[in-house]
Order: structure tokens, then sequence, then C-alpha cells
């Protein structure tokens, strides 16, 4: 056990699971990494709950739409036949379309690393490229995978 731990990368959040081999076969199939570590969301320093867990795509971090942003103020609006979603505080509003790289901050094409997407009934997008368009601050710290918005000082 000290070998492996050794081995280990703390870097990489690494996970130690012990357990017969019915039970860590069960338990990975009905579960994947945002259940057994994950990414938590503080706004102005109080932790957000979620239905739909946040997510990491491809080195970006996708939280649920309304569960955030109505949180610091924004307005949050939803065209289904477009698969459109706004999101507007004071005069700035950013536009994403589900599956598309391609988003507006009031206008301007910005073009993102990961698209908006739905996820069990939920619009997630990405949190860092919302919060600063509105005008916010965005912390990550990585050993608790937790993302931190704060007013932009």
């Amino acid at each position: 056990m000290i070998k492996i731990l050794k081995w280990l990368d703390p870097a990489s959040n690494p996970i130690i699971i012990q357990g017969t081999d019915a039970m860590i076969k069960g338990m990975m199939d009905n579960a994947d990494e945002t259940i057994l570590y994950p990414v938590k969301v503080k706004v102005k320093g109080n932790e957000v709950d979620f239905d739909v867990y946040p997510r990491i795509v491809d080195g970006r971090t996708l939280v649920p739409v309304r569960a955030i942003f109505e949180k610091i103020g924004a307005k949050v609006s939803w065209d289904e036949k477009e698969q459109i979603v706004k999101i507007t505080r004071g005069s700035t509003e950013v536009v994403l379309r589900i599956g598309s790289k391609a988003a507006f901050v009031d206008d301007k094409k910005v073009e993102l690393d990961v698209p908006a997407s739905i996820i069990k009934g939920r619009t997630l997008v990405p949190v860092r490229f919302i919060a600063e368009g509105l005008g916010f601050k965005v912390g990550w710290d990585g050993g608790s995978r937790t993302v931190t918005i704060d007013e932009d000082t």
C-alpha cells in the first residue's frame, strides 16, 4: 500500500476504492466522475446545491445555468425551439446555442472551447466564460475541485 501511495500523483486527484471485484464493477457501472469526485461551486462564499452536477469536459467546467447565474442576479431565458440560452445581468447579455462553440457577449462573437449542452434536462454552460462575461471573478482550486465566483473588485 505504501508503494502505491508513493506512486500516486496528488495533483491528479487520485481516488482509492476498496472492495470486491463485483462491488467495484457495480459501483463503476452506475457512477461517473461527477458522483465519485464532484465539482463544487461557491458563489460569493456559499456552496451551491445541484440536481444535476457540474462536470469537467475537455478541461472546462460546465455548470447548470440557472443554479448558478440566478444566484448572482442574472436573468436566464431559454428558447426551446432554437435551443438558445440567454443570460443577462445589467446591460450585459451572453447568448449560447446548445452544441455550438460560437457564443455572443453583447453581440460580439466569441469561440468557446466547449459548447453548452443539455444533460438530464438541464442546460450546462462553461462557467468561467459566462461568469467573467458578466463581470465576475472566477477561481479554481484543483485540489478540492472547487469553482469560486465572486464580485470582480
